[in-house]
């Protein structure tokens, strides 16, 4: 759901993406933020980048994952 939201270029769904409480940050933010901050600073970057897409490649980690997003 994550990369699906950011390749819509939709911020209000890539924030309900994140677990309550949960933060995102890049080199575009002055830090971590949090719920709907994060809904604009996509939706900024997405402007600035119109052809902005991502592609996973790979899934690198430990533990239960969720495969469906």
């Amino acid at each position: 759901a994550y990369f699906s939201a950011w390749n819509a270029h939709d911020g209000a769904a890539v924030a309900r993406a994140f677990a309550p409480g949960g933060t995102y940050a890049d080199p575009t933010t002055a830090g971590p933020i949090a719920g709907a901050a994060v809904g604009r600073v996509v939706t900024s970057l997405c402007v600035a980048f119109p052809d902005l897409e991502f592609e996973r490649t790979a899934v690198i980690g430990e533990g239960e994952r969720d495969d469906q997003g």
